[in-house]
């Protein structure tokens, strides 16, 4: 081991220093327990300034351990919450012999081995890996205000694939607050944990837990019983996701393409340079420079797709939503664009319109003719029949504004009616406010009858989905044999979300967008209220 700016860390990288890479996302510490000291808690100053080659002890065991097992956990949530994003892509793509959805697919698999490495670490120290809750599945679109963008669920596009990219690189924060920060300081905290109380005290895991999983490529997760193993698989995820560190340069401003040990056959780059491919449209070579791949040449087909309204919810086809133009709130006596409106000197996009529902309208025309569902028509205003002067703007009658982003102001502002569409912010988070007046939605009954169907068939995709998480919260709970049983559930939700997308959305002008697959928890489908809210017999409930 080596000593890198008072962390003592393994080899991570097969370039052999004493880093490992950035990785994707970035953890929110979480909060110190006041039963350890600062420097053993993730994020903390303390934790950024210890010298664990000389850290002279004094690591409760217990609560030191326990705390452990809680950021393993979020480590476990933060790898499960790109798979997602990344399947909903990846499933839009057409053509599933592409270069750009073998790409996609390679990468989702690896993820999946992530968590498998995560899960064996919790239970290595004899911890209980938690998937069937009803918060391991978040909220889509993430909101990641370090990164300066928004995580959503949306078709195959430059900008999606963009954004991915971004996902498995540096966090613009910094390298502390990256996945890959938190495995490092795992892995200090155990060697010093198992240095001051001995390694058989730490690693108490039930050996027959432990899960081996191994993809088409010939990767795998492997068990963990020591803490050798536990590093070489938690500095080795960190290396696939962001790449390795480069010799000579200022790391980890700069990294390599490679993967590290765990890039076998058809994985040997990282994430972000493998979504760099796709993103170049040509392969990288072994030697190649991050941004200079000289491999084959592959032409990128980011027009045939499966489009389909982005961050889709279950709630999206119930009756108070199922609204011709695919409107997700409708509200008068609002102006949700007015924040935005005011920081553009009163000028937005703008055009005269009869009706509020040709406003909506004109905000859905934006996000389907455009091809940019991450940067959709968030918001739309609609004036009445008469002019008026606000906070020194005019806006004439019948005036329609559309915005990109923002968020809506709540307050009452008589004469306007205003919208959000394609599953914004505005949707996951508008206020209720008693000074609105609902405008019930203009629905004919054949286009509820359509709606009806369309939430049965997203239910039943996101009880498929909590079924699959069910499945793996079994298998790492005791039943390892059923990993492989969880890739056939994965390809009833292939089919399921397909489905979905080729099915015409009845909102939305025909033949332009599908319906997309609603990643959610389905308290039915889960056994979490039947265990008790524990996630084995023995274990300590979850706290809610």
């Amino acid at each position: 081991m080596y000593s890198r700016h008072g962390a003592v860390v393994a080899l991570g990288c097969a370039l052999g220093l004493a880093q490992v890479s950035h990785g994707e996302l970035f953890i929110r510490p979480m909060p110190c327990p006041s039963t350890i000291p600062p420097e053993a808690c993730f994020g903390t100053t303390a934790s950024q300034q210890v010298d664990w080659a000389t850290h002279s002890g004094g690591l409760a065991l217990t609560p030191t351990v326990e705390y452990v097992q809680n950021l393993l956990q979020v480590t476990l949530e933060v790898e499960h919450s790109v798979i997602p994003l990344y399947l909903s892509t990846y499933y839009s793509i057409i053509d599933q012999t592409s270069f750009e959805a073998v790409t996609m697919r390679g990468v989702v698999m690896e993820e999946m081995l992530h968590m498998v490495s995560a899960a064996n670490a919790i239970n290595a120290i004899g911890g209980a890996p938690f998937l069937d809750h009803p918060d391991f599945i978040p909220k889509y679109p993430l909101v990641l205000p370090e990164l300066n963008m928004s995580a959503d669920i949306v078709w195959f596009t430059q900008s999606s694939m963009s954004h991915y990219q971004v996902l498995e690189s540096t966090p613009p924060g910094g390298y502390e607050t990256s996945i890959s920060a938190a495995y490092l300081h795992i892995v200090n905290v155990l060697t010093a944990l198992c240095k001051e109380h001995n390694e058989s005290s730490v690693f108490t895991g039930n050996h027959s837990l432990q899960v081996n999983a191994t993809i088409s490529s010939g990767q795998g997760a492997n068990a963990i019983y020591t803490l050798a193993d536990l590093r070489a698989a938690l500095l080795g995820v960190a290396d696939q996701g962001g790449g390795c560190p480069i010799p000579g340069l200022v790391w980890p401003l700069n990294s390599s393409i490679e993967a590290g040990p765990l890039g076998g056959a058809g994985g040997n780059f990282s994430h972000s340079a493998r979504y760099e491919e796709i993103l170049l449209g040509r392969e990288y070579l072994p030697h190649d420079k991050e941004g200079f791949p000289t491999g084959p040449n592959h032409t990128i087909d980011w027009t045939n797709v499966r489009r389909f309204a982005p961050n889709p919810s279950i709630s999206d086809f119930l009756p108070a939503q199922c609204v011709s133009g695919g409107s997700w709130v409708v509200r008068n006596e609002s102006f949700f664009v007015r924040s935005v409106w005011d920081q553009h000197a009163h000028r937005l996009a703008v055009s005269n319109e009869t009706s509020w529902e040709d406003c909506a309208k004109k905000c859905e025309a934006w996000t389907i003719d455009f091809n940019r569902p991450l940067e959709p028509c968030a918001m739309w205003t609609w004036r009445n029949a008469s002019a008026v002067t606000l906070d020194g703007g005019h806006v004439p009658a019948h005036s329609c504004l559309l915005a990109q982003g923002g968020g809506p102001v709540t307050g009452k502002t008589e004469g306007f009616m205003s919208g959000c569409q394609f599953g914004t912010v505005c949707n996951q988070s508008l206020p209720v406010n008693d000074n609105f007046t609902v405008t019930p939605p203009k629905t004919d009954p054949s286009l509820l009858a359509q709606c009806a169907v369309l939430h049965q068939r997203g239910v039943d995709f996101a009880s498929n989905y909590t079924a699959m998480l069910v499945n793996l919260h079994d298998v790492f709970n005791g039943n390892p044999q059923g990993i492989y049983a969880t890739v056939g559930i994965m390809y009833t939700l292939k089919t399921l979300a397909v489905n979905l997308m080729e099915t015409a959305d009845p909102r939305i002008e025909a033949n332009t967008m599908g319906v997309g697959p609603p990643w959610e928890y389905i308290p039915a489908a889960s056994k979490y209220e039947a265990r008790g809210r524990a996630a084995r017999p023995g274990s300590r409930p979850r706290k809610v």
